[in-house]
């Protein structure tokens, strides 16, 4: 589990990742305008969210301030949100 600042994910035993919380910087991968808050656990489909036709499996997830970070099963980072920042 990983928490920032009013957003939280989950990894469950499947690899899923869950999130909730605030999104208004996009930091759950969901589009801020239509969805500025997910009040209970929802799935994130990163390979939706990135256009991408295959699944991604994660190892490792982080979150800080307004932001999330996914490390997927091969090393690849997946930084998520909206907000230009210069801290992951």
């Amino acid at each position: 589990m990983a928490c920032g600042d009013g957003h939280s994910l989950v990894l469950n035993g499947q690899r899923d990742l869950l999130v909730w919380g605030s999104n208004k910087e996009g930091q759950l991968g969901f589009d801020p305008q239509d969805c500025p808050m997910i009040a209970s656990p929802r799935k994130l489909i990163l390979y939706e969210y990135m256009n991408s036709s295959n699944k991604e499996t994660f190892s490792k997830i982080y979150a800080k301030g307004q932001i999330s970070v996914l490390v997927g099963a091969e090393s690849k980072i997946v930084y998520i949100s909206t907000k230009n920042t210069e801290e992951p």
